[in-house]
């Protein structure tokens, strides 16, 4: 019987933290040009789970750094498909507080994005099923930042913290059910 190795849990979840902080601080203080500066978080995300999945779980890439880039585009590609979907939707029902629904759906479309990209940069035994958990840890992040928004107003450190470290959460239950699986074959 698999059991789940909390200390990976926690160094993923403090991985989360620091990638949404480091994104959070980039945006806000804008200190990159705007052209550049709205991409970086999905760089530093992809970064963020490079080293974890890397150095935590001790998972080797597919094909050397070109899973690297791999990751990195279908987190910018994510990244880019749910700012679009949300923006456009808040942006269209601004004033109602049901609007914030696009939270979920965009946090679920990042998550599915990341999911994919992470399929194609390790080689794992069950894809499918860590597209399943990575997705719904996207879409559960995304519920959480609607929770929030409905409390209280969003911030910057709030989105990206809470969603990054959900996100590294589902990336770190499909690591370990990699990692179990592959010691066991």
């Amino acid at each position: 019987m698999n059991t789940i190795n909390y200390k990976h849990l926690g160094m993923y979840l403090l991985v989360g933290i620091i990638s949404g902080g480091l994104c959070a601080g980039i945006t806000t203080w804008g200190l990159l040009p705007t052209i550049v500066n709205d991409h970086i978080p999905a760089g530093v995300l992809a970064v963020a789970i490079v080293v974890a999945v890397r150095y935590i779980s001790v998972i080797q890439f597919r094909s050397g750094w070109l899973s690297a880039l791999i990751l990195t585009m279908a987190c910018l590609i994510g990244w880019y498909l749910a700012i679009e979907f949300g923006f456009r939707y808040y942006t269209t029902q601004i004033y109602n507080p049901v609007s914030d629904w696009y939270l979920v759906v965009s946090g679920t479309i990042g998550g599915a994005s990341v999911a994919i990209g992470f399929t194609l940069t390790w080689n794992l035994s069950r894809p499918r099923f860590a597209i399943a958990v990575i997705t719904m840890a996207g879409m559960l992040g995304g519920i959480l930042l609607f929770i929030l928004a409905l409390i209280e107003y969003m911030e910057t450190l709030g989105l990206f913290v809470v969603w990054q470290s959900i996100l590294l959460l589902g990336i770190s239950i499909s690591a370990q059910i990699e990692s179990a699986k592959s010691s066991v074959e």
